[in-house]
């Protein structure tokens, strides 16, 4: 299983981004840090909180149980 502390501990790094716009000044787009997985909160649904991979339907399964979540709500951000 690879939470998000796994993946800030292995260095994995971020998502690439989809094209490498310039700004209009032409310097180089800044590219935030996308992690594959939740690294501390969870900013979208439907963003993933865990990675789990095994050999077997039972395996997963098992592993996926372990997986506990604590979600609080927070504000919404209705304007910029």
């Amino acid at each position: 299983m690879l939470t998000g502390d796994d993946y800030t501990a292995d260095g994995i790094g971020s998502l690439p981004s989809i094209a490498a716009y310039r700004h209009r000044t032409g310097k180089p787009m800044v590219v935030p840090f996308r992690p594959a997985v939740a690294v501390g909160r969870v900013r979208v649904v439907g963003q993933p909180v865990a990675v789990v991979v095994a050999r077997t339907p039972e395996q997963a399964r098992d592993a996926t149980e372990l997986v506990d979540v604590d979600y609080a709500g927070l504000p919404a951000v209705v304007s910029a």
